[in-house]
C-alpha cells in the first residue's frame, strides 16, 4: 500500500479473536484508480480473502488516504 499510495506512513493493525483474524491497513496517501485484473493489488487481495471465505473492503477514507480491511475466519482449534 505504501508503494502505490504515495505516502510515507501506513498503519497496520492485526486483531485476532476466537473465530476471526482482522487485518486493517490505513494510510494518508492519495488514492489511485482501481485497476482490473487478477493477482495484483486490490483485486488480488479481494480474490484471496474470498477464497478463504472471508470479508474484504477497500476504499478511500473520508478524511483522505485509503483504508483496507480483511476479515478471515479462523478454524476452531481441536480439543
Amino acid at each position: 500500500m505504501i508503494r502505490h499510495a504515495a505516502t510515507t506512513t501506513c498503519r497496520v493493525t492485526i486483531d485476532q479473536r476466537d473465530n476471526e483474524l482482522a487485518i486493517t491497513i490505513d494510510n494518508d496517501g492519495r488514492c489511485r484508480a482501481q485497476r482490473t485484473g487478477t493477482g495484483h493489488g486490490i483485486a488480488g487481495m479481494r480474490e484471496r480473502v474470498q477464497l478463504l471465505h472471508g470479508h474484504f473492503h477497500a476504499g478511500p477514507r473520508p478524511e483522505g488516504g485509503f483504508h483496507v480491511i480483511a476479515r478471515l475466519p479462523v478454524p476452531a482449534a481441536p480439543r
